[in-house]
Protein backbone atom coordinates (compact mmCIF):
# COMPACT_ATOMS: atom_id res chain seq x y z
CA UNK A 1 0.00 0.00 0.00
CA UNK A 2 1.36 3.43 -0.88
CA UNK A 3 2.00 6.07 1.77
CA UNK A 4 -0.90 8.16 0.47
CA UNK A 5 -3.31 5.22 0.57
CA UNK A 6 -2.31 4.48 4.17
CA UNK A 7 -2.84 8.15 5.12
CA UNK A 8 -6.20 8.24 3.32
CA UNK A 9 -7.35 5.09 5.16
CA UNK A 10 -6.40 6.57 8.56
CA UNK A 11 -7.99 9.95 7.70
CA UNK A 12 -11.25 8.22 6.72
CA UNK A 13 -11.23 6.31 10.02
CA UNK A 14 -10.80 9.54 12.02
CA UNK A 15 -13.44 11.38 10.00
CA UNK A 16 -15.91 8.49 10.36
CA UNK A 17 -15.60 8.52 14.15
CA UNK A 18 -16.00 12.30 14.28
CA UNK A 19 -19.07 12.17 12.02
CA UNK A 20 -20.54 9.47 14.23
CA UNK A 21 -20.54 11.89 17.17
CA UNK A 22 -17.28 10.98 18.84
CA UNK A 23 -14.92 13.66 20.13
CA UNK A 24 -11.19 13.38 20.69
CA UNK A 25 -10.51 13.30 24.41
CA UNK A 26 -6.84 12.36 24.43
CA UNK A 27 -3.75 11.48 22.50
CA UNK A 28 -0.50 9.78 23.28
CA UNK A 29 2.60 9.37 21.17
CA UNK A 30 4.19 5.96 21.15
CA UNK A 31 6.95 4.33 19.15
CA UNK A 32 4.32 2.69 16.94
CA UNK A 33 2.42 5.92 16.27
CA UNK A 34 -0.20 8.18 17.83
CA UNK A 35 -3.00 6.66 19.86
CA UNK A 36 -6.23 8.66 19.78
CA UNK A 37 -8.91 8.24 22.41
CA UNK A 38 -12.49 9.15 21.54
CA UNK A 39 -15.66 9.45 23.62
CA UNK A 40 -19.31 9.48 22.61
CA UNK A 41 -22.14 10.08 25.01
CA UNK A 42 -25.35 8.36 24.03
CA UNK A 43 -27.82 11.22 24.38
CA UNK A 44 -31.43 10.23 24.79
CA UNK A 45 -30.72 6.54 25.03
CA UNK A 46 -32.62 4.70 27.73
CA UNK A 47 -30.43 1.60 27.40
CA UNK A 48 -27.08 3.02 28.44
CA UNK A 49 -26.43 6.60 29.50
CA UNK A 50 -22.76 5.65 29.85
CA UNK A 51 -20.34 7.16 27.35
CA UNK A 52 -18.90 4.95 24.63
CA UNK A 53 -15.14 4.95 24.10
CA UNK A 54 -13.03 4.16 21.05
CA UNK A 55 -9.31 4.07 20.32
CA UNK A 56 -7.47 4.46 17.04
CA UNK A 57 -3.77 4.04 16.30
CA UNK A 58 -2.38 6.31 13.59
CA UNK A 59 0.83 5.12 11.98
CA UNK A 60 1.49 7.75 9.31
CA UNK A 61 3.00 11.14 9.99
CA UNK A 62 0.47 12.81 7.68
CA UNK A 63 -2.46 11.39 9.66
CA UNK A 64 -0.88 12.60 12.89
CA UNK A 65 -0.45 16.07 11.39
CA UNK A 66 -4.08 15.99 10.22
CA UNK A 67 -5.32 15.21 13.74
CA UNK A 68 -3.04 17.85 15.26
CA UNK A 69 -4.57 20.42 12.92
CA UNK A 70 -8.09 19.29 13.89
CA UNK A 71 -7.28 19.70 17.58
CA UNK A 72 -5.62 23.07 17.03
CA UNK A 73 -8.59 24.34 14.98
CA UNK A 74 -11.01 23.25 17.70
CA UNK A 75 -8.99 25.06 20.35
CA UNK A 76 -8.94 28.21 18.23
CA UNK A 77 -12.75 28.09 17.91
CA UNK A 78 -13.11 27.82 21.70
CA UNK A 79 -10.84 30.82 22.28
CA UNK A 80 -12.66 33.04 19.75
Amino acid sequence: MSAYEEFAREKRAVDALLQDGFVIVGTSEELEGMELRFRKRLAGSTESPEPVYAKLLLLTADARKYVSNLIFSEQQKKQA
